[in-house]
């Protein structure tokens, strides 16, 4: 089955998640402030407001740079600065961010394939009592 195989090729499952939701403001920030040069980690970091330099290694080690930077496809922080510049709805940007969370991050991946996949195209909802059983 081609989930398995997928499966099979990712990496393991960590305990490295993230608040993907709670995020999701200061990944769209950062986009804006990110560039091609490591001095620019500092200076993304600064314009979030965290409130301190581990937090900020942390959200940008963890976060962004696996979400956004090492992405598939690369780079898609670039994308995503063109689209907030250009003043794109939210509607067309947060899916975008809800992607690279879950491609970044093989047990959210597999949930989202394997569980939340199966209602897309319905009219149902989901919520969280869809997935906490």
């Amino acid at each position: 089955m081609l989930n398995e195989k997928l499966r099979q090729q990712r990496h393991k499952y960590t305990t490295r998640l993230q608040k993907g939701g709670a995020l999701l403001d200061s990944m769209r920030a950062m986009t804006l402030k990110w560039g091609d040069s490591t001095e620019t980690a500092h200076l993304a970091g600064n314009i979030i407001g965290l409130p301190s330099r581990h937090r900020v290694r942390d959200v940008v080690g963890r976060a962004f740079i696996p979400r956004l930077v090492n992405s598939n496809p690369p780079n898609l922080w670039k994308l995503l600065a063109v689209l907030e510049r250009s003043g794109v709805d939210r509607s067309v940007i947060v899916p975008i961010h809800y992607y690279a969370t879950a491609a970044s991050e093989p047990l959210l991946w597999d949930f989202v394939i394997e569980e939340l996949s199966t209602m897309a195209g319905t009219s149902r909802e989901v919520t969280t009592s869809h997935v906490l059983r």
